[in-house]
Formats: C-alpha cells, structure tokens, sequence
C-alpha cells in the first residue's frame, strides 16, 4: 500500500533521541557528584522543608531544599 502525498518522519540509528536519557544515567557510579547526591538524600531536611511552606510576598516558587543542599556541595 503507498500513501501517496503523506510525508513521514524518518527513523534510523543516527536521529536524535524523542525524549533525553535522564540525568541520574549520565555520570558513573563512583563519581563524588553521585556521592553528595546520595549523601544529601540521607539528611533530615524537614526544618528546611517547614520554613519553604512559608510565604514570602513574592509569590514565586521555592527551589526544593534537597536541590538547594546539593548545590552547596
């Protein structure tokens, strides 16, 4: 069957991905950037979690305190 006046995507292995591998996939596992971001996750962040809840007037969003906590480090 041919579909006369259709135009179609191409497919092959030298595309470009549909959708970006994820970052946690990029560096190896024993890099010191994947230790601090493990490390970061066995914190009690819960002060900072409270005090985010609070307004500030601005109105825009907080950044999440786990990704504040790993820029720091």
């Amino acid at each position: 069957m041919r579909f006369t006046g259709k135009r179609f995507r191409g497919d092959g292995p030298g595309l470009s991905l549909l959708f970006p591998p994820p970052l946690h996939d990029w560096p190896p596992d024993n890099r010191r950037g994947r230790f601090l971001a493990n490390a970061v996750c066995a914190l009690d962040l819960e002060a900072a979690h409270s005090s985010c809840g609070e307004k500030d007037g601005r109105g825009m969003s907080a950044y999440a305190p786990a990704t504040m906590a790993r820029v720091l480090l």
